[in-house]
């Protein structure tokens, strides 16, 4: 069997008894898409803008971190929020945010008021936003799809973050050699609000637990603390992606020094990343029914070894990109292995916070 003809079979396997046959779930996908997109367009332009504003291999990595942190000051907080209120008006008040703070950095962009603090600054408000976005979204999988439809619909949700990782990049990297920075983060900006348009209405208003917002995060520690299986996933993420994390700090480096790339180059790399992951998302559900989720999670572990030192060891562009395909499919053979293990342990009582909880050990 050829490369796309297995492709497509896989593809076929995936979507087959689909969770997108449901109406609500295919208006939250397309939204979900949307706000990937707008997402990791942004993050592009901001890592490549700020390695044109300063040649500190540190000031660009403060990206990353400015991007990551509001996870671990505000994760917990976040999935209790998102259990406790109604999870569509968390994403849309969310998507509101996000769209502001990215237009806003491209006008400071477009008229010269961009330095590196107000960009890292810009950076860590919608990184704020999109940690109160994810725990919300992802809890409201469960509200939309039956229990054996939720392993697919987690799959479907890994496809959509990378194929906007695909996408993302490459686009913004296009727009931003093309007209520039500050147009590449505006319209970044507009798939907020196709999300918005996607989701009001659409996605079913649900009732929260009758809690505070700091009893909530306490009851959902001590959930995490007397349940084994949610300890080992948790400990099994913050390892994995505490070691991973460095390939994504390090990448527009990588891609100015090691490669000699430029905006669209990076975004190439970027792009190369998320085809593979995609290729690993779709092959995730047959790989759970075959062996144990804790198989799959170390094969995976190992490929990104492999990859990550290729992309160290080469000063070639192809090469590299091979690397960071396979990069891509190990990344999500890993976090959404885990993230469908998560979410089927958790009852729908503490499903934000633990959905949470797993976001805080992948940003730490």
């Amino acid at each position: 069997m050829d490369v796309s003809a297995r492709t497509a079979s896989l593809i076929a396997e995936v979507f087959r008894a689909s969770p997108l046959r449901h109406g609500n779930f295919r208006l939250f996908y397309a939204g979900s898409i949307a706000a990937a997109l707008g997402y990791t367009m942004q993050a592009t332009v901001a890592a490549w803008l700020m390695a044109t504003l300063t040649p500190s291999a540190f000031m660009v990595a403060l990206v990353q971190t400015a991007s990551t942190a509001p996870s671990l000051l505000f994760g917990l907080l976040s999935g209790s929020l998102a259990d406790i209120v109604d999870r569509r008006r968390v994403v849309l008040m969310t998507q509101g945010v996000l769209f502001a703070a990215t237009v806003s950095l491209g006008i400071a962009t477009l008229i010269g008021w961009i330095g590196p603090l107000t960009l890292l600054a810009l950076t860590f408000l919608i990184g704020t936003a999109f940690t109160f976005y994810l725990p919300a979204q992802q809890a409201s999988i469960n509200d939309l799809v039956s229990r054996q439809d939720l392993p697919r619909a987690v799959a479907l949700g890994a496809v959509a973050f990378n194929l906007a990782r695909a996408v993302g990049p490459a686009l913004a990297g296009a727009i931003a050699a093309w007209i520039g920075t500050g147009s590449a983060s505006i319209a970044s900006a507009c798939f907020f609000v196709v999300t918005i348009v996607a989701l009001k209405g659409n996605t079913p208003a649900l009732p929260g637990v009758p809690e505070t917002l700091f009893s909530g995060v306490r009851s959902g520690l001590r959930y995490a603390r007397h349940s084994p299986l949610m300890r080992a996933l948790i400990i099994r993420n913050l390892s994995f992606s505490v070691c991973a994390s460095a390939l994504w700090a390090l990448l527009p480096v990588i891609a100015r020094d090691q490669l000699s790339l430029g905006a669209g180059g990076f975004g190439l790399l970027s792009g190369g990343f998320g085809v593979g992951a995609i290729a690993g998302a779709l092959t995730i559900p047959r790989q759970l029914q075959r062996v144990s989720l804790n198989t799959v999670v170390s094969a995976a572990i190992l490929l990104w070894v492999g990859a990550t030192l290729l992309i160290a060891s080469t000063a070639l562009t192809a090469v590299a990109l091979v690397g960071m395909f396979g990069a891509g499919a190990a990344w999500v053979g890993v976090l959404a292995s885990l993230s469908a293990g998560t979410q089927s342990a958790a009852p729908a009582w503490v499903r934000a916070r633990a959905v949470a909880m797993n976001l805080v050990a992948m940003q730490a």
